[in-house]
């Protein structure tokens, strides 16, 4: 069980140095550029919960975990993003009232890919939440059992 254990923070590692790396907030991304698959991070999150007394780091293995469902299939290399760009990328003082009206027409393709993934990430942030209350459920159980 320790190798378990210590495998699991090892991805969740590398799952959080990626999301450092790679800040996700909103942006939908495609799934392969995650550090391993996205189950296995999953179940890392979930084998971190059941063995974390810590409250701040299980409150990070959530917030993490719920992240996961930002990841889809087949987005490609470049993230969607709700206004069909990034406007973080954008020198807006350097852009016209014309260019900056031309970045959100050229947004309308990725706008609507960016709506077409809502369900399946609504769906799956239900999923993930499900597997983050089982764990904790576990983990509480086993935590009145051993001060008991």
């Amino acid at each position: 069980m320790d190798e378990v254990v210590r495998r699991s923070m090892d991805i969740i590692a590398d799952y959080g140095e990626y999301l450092e790396q790679h800040p996700v907030s909103v942006e939908v991304v495609d799934e392969t550029a995650l550090p391993h698959k996205k189950t296995v991070i999953l179940d890392a999150i979930c084998i971190g919960l059941l063995t974390q007394p810590n409250t701040e780091l299980r409150e990070a293995l959530i917030s993490t975990a719920l992240r996961l469902a930002n990841f889809q299939p087949n987005i490609g290399k470049k993230p969607l993003c709700p206004l069909g760009f990034d406007p973080a990328s954008l020198e807006m003082s350097n852009l016209s009232p014309e260019e900056l009206m031309n970045k959100f027409d050229c947004g309308i393709e990725a706008r609507a890919r960016y709506e077409a993934q809502r369900p399946d990430i609504q769906k799956e942030v239900l999923e993930i939440g499900d597997r983050i209350r089982k764990a904790n459920r576990a983990f509480n159980e086993m935590r009145a059992k051993h001060q008991g």
